[in-house]
């Protein structure tokens, strides 16, 4: 017997799957997106699915899945002529099977976040610290405050 949570994605009315979107302009971006639906309103919305192996381990949503999904729907406003949900699905899929939905960032975030990466890979500034961060690998520790 399928769970409601399964009979609800049965339902859903995909748009694309795993299907790659490029982008030349505004900014230079790619990517593959797991699954993107039509909703009843007619917009899309964004899916990604992570998958759960250990039912003892605690579903945590990174901040990283959230600038992957926001990518995906930047992709999809810059190329597709439709409107794209403001929310995007993280979808926790094998052991335990749960949607939520997150906010995502707007487009100004992701090209401030697109230029800021590609400042760091050109060396033009210096990284901030993170949490629990390992200095003594880092190539900034003699010009770093940390």
């Amino acid at each position: 017997l399928k769970t409601p949570t399964e009979r609800r994605w049965q339902k859903e009315k995909i748009f694309l799957k795993e299907q790659n979107i490029h982008l030349n302009h505004p900014i230079k971006l790619s990517g593959k997106p797991d699954k993107v639906i039509i909703l009843r309103n007619g917009s899309l919305q964004v899916i990604d699915v992570k998958s759960v192996v250990d039912r003892g381990k605690r579903l945590r949503i990174y901040d990283t899945h959230v600038m992957q999904l926001s990518v995906y729907a930047y992709l999809l406003r810059h190329t597709q002529k439709k409107k794209v949900s403001k929310k995007g699905i993280i979808r926790f899929s094998g052991v335990v099977n749960q949607d939520v939905a997150v906010e995502l960032y707007g487009d100004a975030e992701i090209e401030a976040a697109y230029w800021r990466y590609n400042d760091l890979l050109d060396n033009n500034v210096v990284p901030k610290k993170a949490s629990n961060w390992n200095c003594k690998t880092c190539k900034y520790q003699d010009i770093c405050d940390y």
